[in-house]
């Protein structure tokens, strides 16, 4: 299992993506939106091995666990705005 803590600045854009692991993303802190929806402090998402997904920060930014089982490929999360931990 690897974990990453990242850490968004608010309305930063992430940019589409997949992992070549299973994602799981627990919400520290802020609000994240989808094009499934907004989720926040709290929250835990799932996302499978190859699903395509992109996310968006709330207006507070956020701070989030990601938990990939096994080791996932490059971070595409580092864009403007993210900072991983």
């Amino acid at each position: 299992m690897q974990i990453v803590k990242i850490t968004v600045e608010p309305n930063a854009q992430g940019l589409e993506h997949t992992h070549t692991a299973d994602e799981w993303v627990y919400i520290l802190d802020g609000s994240m939106l989808d094009s499934t929806g907004e989720y926040k402090a709290g929250f835990l998402l799932f996302n499978s091995k190859g699903s395509r997904h992109a996310v968006r920060a709330g207006p507070d930014g956020y701070e989030i666990l990601v938990f990939f089982r096994g080791k996932s490929d490059a971070n595409p999360h580092l864009s403007a705005g993210y900072q991983q931990k």
